[in-house]
């Protein structure tokens, strides 16, 4: 009696498990493309584009879209189910499947890496060659025809007539989507920006900044006070080295680049300052996590040699969070206005700092603050400072 219960009891775990091995036994998803083996053992090789094997690894993927294009990494049951049913779940990868496309355009980013800009080209050329015909005959079933890389690879190489051209062919799959869709703002979104980049490489400047004017202004409601008030709320009750942010950044920074290619850097100012008065508004004052905004916006004065303005803006990111590296920044801003005395004491403050972090572990680096400052001593006549801090560097030398 009591060995028939066991049976029982261990035919019922049986059951009660089966669909969960069932699930696990699904999750191989069988034999890979030909082309998908290769480009496993190609990622094994780390980007080694000069190697030999690598190099015929990539000609040999080519080489399998002869007869068109082949077909995606295969997915299991299970994933397939997962992305069908749980696609609204945070940590759904909704990237199980591989094209044949993403590696011709990842083998494309290697060669750029590399400087092999004429077989990225052909790579890129390739999959979107690929990606159109397969469209075209599955118009349904296939995603849209990637030809970002490819454009900015022609921009890149001067080709602009051509790029153009792909670029009007993407704008025009977008507004096919946007007005399928028209109350997607994501789509929306979209579409303006692919206009203002076509706008621009057209030289048709006042129609490119009006898109990008037009992306700030689709984000007016996130910008309102109301919602200032309850970002800087939550920033506030944020933990440590979290934050909340805008949307509207990203526009904003578009429009800021957009001016500093037309070398128009007023308005370039102008856009950054008001970028950092939102931020600004969405932090407490003197905030740590503003530092690296006031940093930024130092920066960007100090590519234009507006050094005062930068000097400005990285006193104020240290009130936010003191470094090392923003009190070298400040000397060395000092240091080009010839204004030594504040160059040193910025720098002697640089110096403790690390003397007091884990920097003053590493040798190297230790060396090599001390000798810049022995350096700026030296430069500002104070000969005997300075043979102090070159004599702190000669002991951290390493020896042969």
């Amino acid at each position: 009696m009591g060995t028939t219960r066991w049976i029982r009891l261990a035919f019922g775990m049986f059951l009660l498990f089966l669909p969960f091995l069932i699930f696990v036994v699904s999750c191989y998803p069988g034999e890979q493309p030909n082309w998908y083996k290769k480009y496993e053992e190609l990622e094994s090789l780390n980007e080694r584009v000069d190697s030999p094997r690598w190099r015929q690894l990539a000609g040999e993927i080519l080489q399998e879209s002869a007869k068109g294009m082949p077909p995606a990494k295969r997915q299991s049951w299970s994933q397939r189910v997962c992305e069908r049913f749980f696609f609204w779940f945070p940590l759904q990868d909704s990237g199980e499947t591989t094209t044949y496309g993403d590696i011709l355009r990842e083998l494309a980013s290697a060669y750029v890496k590399h400087g092999d800009l004429d077989m990225a080209e052909d790579l890129l050329r390739r999959a979107v060659e690929l990606e159109t015909a397969d469209h075209l005959l599955h118009p349904l079933a296939t995603i849209r025809v990637n030809r970002t890389d490819l454009i900015d690879l022609l921009l890149r190489r001067g080709k602009l007539s051509e790029a153009i051209a792909l670029q009007d062919l993407k704008v025009k799959d977008c507004q096919i989507e946007a007005s399928k869709y028209a109350k997607d703002q994501n789509l929306q979104t979209t579409l303006l920006m692919e206009e203002a980049k076509l706008f621009e490489m057209q030289k048709k400047f006042p129609e490119a900044e009006n898109c990008l004017k037009k992306l700030i202004f689709s984000q007016k409601e996130e910008v309102a006070e109301y919602n200032l008030t309850r970002v800087r709320k939550e920033n506030e009750k944020a933990p440590k080295g979290v934050s909340y942010s805008l949307n509207t950044y990203r526009w904003l920074d578009l429009l800021s680049e957009f001016y500093a290619r037309r070398r128009n850097y007023d308005l370039q100012e102008a856009v950054l300052l008001r970028k950092l008065s939102l931020q600004e508004a969405t932090f407490p004052e003197n905030d740590a996590r503003m530092a690296k905004n006031y940093e930024d916006m130092a920066t960007n004065y100090f590519k234009y040699e507006n050094y005062e303005r930068a000097t400005s803006f990285l006193l104020k990111s240290l009130r936010c969070q003191e470094s090392e590296e923003r009190w070298k920044r400040i000397s060395l801003i000092y240091k080009k206005q010839k204004r030594y005395d504040a160059a040193i004491k910025a720098m002697a403050r640089c110096v403790e700092l690390n003397e007091k972090s884990e920097t003053a572990a590493n040798r190297i680096k230790m060396l090599i603050i001390y000798s810049e400052y022995a350096k700026l001593l030296d430069e500002a006549g104070k000969t005997e400072q300075a043979k102090i801090y070159q004599q702190k560097a000669k002991v951290l030398q390493p020896t042969s």
